[in-house]
């Protein structure tokens, strides 16, 4: 006798008893949902001993018997129709399509039938069946057999979701469309389950294939019914093409409407969190790209169209779940600025950008990255389909003042489809470029002197504003405006000369200018050009314009205060009558200034003490400004050869002193240390490098010490208390202190 297996599925047919979401069913059809306990089975095996099942009626008279099983090899199914109470012979029911344990076949009833019935012949009983009566078969679809490759649909792998929301439908083996369905935009959801098993022997996209060679081959369709699958992990897989072509998933009410169905059967058991979790993912996806509401109205069960009881009573009792669960919304519309430009000159004041000559030329642009979830077409090109239609307008109701427009096309842009990040289309070679669009402006400056601002921002068909709103300000000047002398930069041409005496400065006026005479100071109407420096009256300091647009003020090599301006191009350095001190740029531009305007006569000192200071009047009086380099004094430098005396020393003035033969020197290094040398060779030193020696002085006290800038004793000889005591560089090579 043959062995028989615990069946956890149940025989239904659409008409009467369906387990199961059947895809595209029509309103009226019945379901129940449980494959382990089908309504009136509690668990039990369909089939009795003898391997027969119970007879299954239909309402409505049905043209083809469609079944989808799991079974070893081996077994025998057998099935026979009711027609006008009369019964048909037993004929094998053979699988039309195979793989592994998973069948699909169908048996055609070409004079109609109102019943079936099935029994095992041979073999173990199937691990899952699911039969259905199909009263009509295919969907409403444009003819395409000859034109598949052509059109692309036998290599279906870039969905429009992105590969961070599905699974794309190579991954799951899915085979080309047979047909095209009409294209539609979604605005609303069904949640179906496939009510196939939750202990599910098969991959997740070997029951896809399943499915899909069913729908297809015994319904009939174009596709897989469903336009997403979920699996029982959460994984999301895309079913159809892509979402914006109808599925076949809710009879009389597919258009418009987005499918999405969990693999398993959910009439007592609840999803799983990371289903609910991925799944509310999903609608939050469909809701960024399409705008769909995430409420019951427009998130709903199967059952809610009629006819079933799909997507099972737990499942249905979820959606509230999927919506609350779901996260924020990524817009729809939604635009990253990248850039802004014009071959304009720059206009000094730093509120406004550009400097354009009155009834001249004007080009300046946008460059704006896409971020959204849907591509930007041109409103005159018909791209609607695909993406939003969106140009770059002006919010005002008057055009633009340079380019006399009040918008800007798309594709008037050198990229006239502008994609969203998801986009996964094999025809464009520098991704990044695809989501980026340089909107180019063109006009004429107008012939009235003034700043002008060029207000734009992002708007489609349905005038919803968005993106960043930019803006450009153009001071449109005339030609010779503000300016006395000089070629103009701005409008070209020249505007004349200066009268005898007087020089055309950067900003084209005309000024008396001249070079420090004197030591130490700069007077009003002097100036330093690159390379030209002014020194204090003693030697020790000066005052540079180095070669690299930096003022900067030395002693010696040491560097002790500068402006900051390496590499901004400083070319000169004014003491300006108003009593400002101001570094200009070649163009004129001011890159550096003391603040010290409103102090006509004003000058500049180069002091001894290496202080930089500006003062207000002739006397050296009432600072208005300084550099805050006051260096320490330090003490006389060596008089005689040989020999430091009482209150005499070493520094940055003084670094050295010789033996009086010359073959001996004892030099205050840069590095702080006091080295004894003979030629090149260090004899003895005080071990002091890098500690910040600046002073070396033999003090009244007689003891020799070494001092940092900030007056701190860093070396000392330990010869206190011997008042006149003097060093001594010995023509033997020592170093003496004698009392």
């Amino acid at each position: 006798m043959r062995s028989m297996l615990h069946l956890s599925a149940a025989i239904v047919w659409a008409w009467i008893l369906v387990v199961g979401c059947s895809p595209d069913g029509p309103t009226g059809a019945l379901d129940t949902e449980d494959l382990y306990n089908s309504e009136g089975l509690d668990g039990r095996s369909i089939f009795d001993a003898d391997g027969l099942a119970p007879p299954a009626y239909a309402e409505q008279t049905f043209i083809r018997a469609g079944l989808m099983w799991d079974v070893q090899e081996g077994t025998l199914l057998e099935g026979r129709t009711l027609l006008d109470g009369a019964w048909s012979p037993w004929e094998p029911i053979e699988p039309r399509w195979s793989e592994g344990i998973a069948r699909t076949g169908h048996v055609n009833v070409p004079d109609g039938a109102q019943g079936l019935q099935l029994r095992i012949a041979d073999g173990p009983e199937p691990s899952f069946l699911w039969a259905e009566g199909i009263a009509r078969f295919g969907e409403e679809s444009k003819d395409i057999a000859a034109d598949v490759e052509e059109d692309g649909l036998d290599t279906i792998e870039q969905p429009l979701a992105p590969a961070s929301i599905v699974h794309p439908r190579s991954s799951w083996g899915a085979r080309s469309p047979n047909c095209v369905t009409y294209g539609h935009t979604p605005y609303k959801v069904t949640i179906h389950h496939t009510a196939t098993p939750n202990a599910d022997p098969l991959s997740p996209a070997a029951r896809m294939r399943q499915m899909q060679n069913y729908h297809m081959d015994s319904r009939g369709m174009c596709d897989i019914g469903y336009h997403f699958v979920i699996d029982q992990s959460g994984q999301r897989w895309q079913g159809r093409v892509d979402e914006t072509v109808l599925g076949a998933h809710t009879g009389g009410a597919n258009s418009h409407n987005a499918g999405i169905s969990f693999i398993g059967t959910y009439q007592s058991v609840s999803a799983s969190g990371a289903q609910i979790a991925n799944g509310a993912e999903l609608i939050a996806w469909l809701s960024g790209a399409y705008g769909v509401p995430r409420d019951r109205g427009h998130v709903k069960g199967h059952r809610e169209y009629g006819g079933t009881t799909c997507p099972g009573d737990a499942l249905f009792a979820q959606i509230g779940s999927l919506l609350s669960n779901a996260p924020a919304a990524p817009p729809l519309l939604a635009a990253e600025f990248v850039g802004q430009g014009s071959e304009a000159q720059p206009d000094p004041d730093p509120g406004i950008q550009y400097r354009v000559c009155t009834g001249q030329p004007v080009h300046f642009w946008f460059e704006l990255k896409n971020v959204g979830q849907t591509g930007w077409v041109d409103w005159g090109s018909n791209g609607s389909s695909w993406g939003h239609n969106v140009r770059l307008a002006r919010h005002a109701e008057t055009p633009d003042p340079l380019t006399g427009t009040r918008r800007i096309s798309v594709n008037e842009t050198a990229n006239n489809n502008v994609h969203p990040p998801n986009w996964n289309a094999g025809d464009c070679n520098d991704r990044p470029l695809c989501q980026r669009v340089v909107f180019d402006a063109h006009g004429t400056a107008p012939s009235t002197p003034g700043v002008y601002r060029s207000d734009w921002q992002l708007v489609d068909e349905m005038r919803t504003w968005f993106g960043p709103e930019m803006w450009l300000k153009f001071n449109a000047v005339a030609p010779c405006q503000d300016r006395e002398c000089g070629a103009d930069p701005i409008c070209g041409g020249s505007c004349g000369g200066c009268p005898a005496g007087l020089t055309c400065n950067e900003t084209g006026h005309c000024e008396r200018l001249a070079d420090p005479t004197g030591c130490g100071k700069m007077v009003s109407g002097d100036r330093l050009t690159r390379g030209m420096s002014v020194e204090s009256c003693d030697g020790r300091f000066e005052l540079v314009l180095q070669g690299d647009g930096n003022l900067v003020l030395y002693r010696g090599e040491t560097a002790l205060w500068a402006t900051g301006t390496c590499g901004q191009e400083g070319q000169i350095l004014k003491m300006q009558p108003d009593g400002n001190l101001v570094l200009y740029t070649r163009s004129g531009t001011p890159i550096w200034n003391a603040g010290t305007v409103g102090h006509p006569g004003a000058w500049l000192a180069v002091q001894t003490d290496g202080n930089l200071v500006i003062y207000p009047g002739p006397s050296m009086s009432n600072a208005v400004w300084s550099s805050g380099t006051v260096q320490p004094p330090v003490p006389p430098g060596p008089t005689a050869c040989g020999r430091i005396a009482a209150g005499q020393g070493l520094s940055a003035d003084h670094r050295s002193v010789l033996s009086c033969d010359g073959r001996f020197e004892l030099a205050l290094q840069g590095d702080g240390n006091l080295v004894l040398y003979r030629g090149g060779a260090a004899l003895w030193a005080t071990g002091t490098w890098g500690q910040n020696g600046y002073r070396l002085e033999m003090q009244g006290d007689g003891n020799l010490v070494l001092y940092t800038r900030s007056g701190t004793p860093i070396w000392n000889a330990g010869t206190v208390g011997h008042p006149g005591a003097w060093l001594a560089v010995q023509t033997d090579g020592n170093l003496v202190i004698y009392p």
